[in-house]
């Protein structure tokens, strides 16, 4: 995963090939328009903070729902939700047509992990039942 002030996009496919899978860290509309000029490097686009996170400050303003409803309407490759997101906000964030969502802090701070991964699946598969979007992008 690459940072907006990290290694050009360019450099790393040409260092990590073909096979790799490389995201960049957006969430603004400009940043994804930005994404959208490198989508034949990019495999998708990491876009958040859903909410403001404890964890990290992006400086960017929380998105919410209604933000990503708009940037996975803009954006040219998947789009991975991010940012102090609970598995009571997967159903409702799948919905607006985002691929994925990124959770860490919520998986460690829970009783049982698997429990609430397992959750977060079956929440995430709902959601995408509300939308004509393509189905999310499998995880390995």
């Amino acid at each position: 995963h690459i940072g907006q002030d990290d290694i050009p996009l360019t450099a790393a496919r040409e260092l990590l090939g073909d096979d790799a899978i490389i995201g960049l860290t957006t969430g603004t509309r400009e940043l994804v328009e930005q994404a959208n000029s490198q989508a034949d490097v990019l495999d998708y686009i990491g876009c958040g903070p859903f909410r403001t996170s404890p964890t990290k400050d992006s400086g960017r303003p929380p998105l919410g729902i209604s933000g990503y409803r708009e940037l996975t309407s803009l954006s040219q490759v998947p789009l991975v939700a991010i940012g102090d997101i609970r598995y009571d906000d997967v159903h409702e964030l799948a919905a607006t047509g985002i691929s994925s969502v990124a959770l860490v802090r919520a998986i460690m701070d829970a009783p049982s992990p698997r429990e609430y991964v397992a959750r977060v699946i079956r929440e995430f598969a709902a959601g995408c039942e509300n939308t004509q979007e393509p189905d999310p992008v499998p995880y390995e």
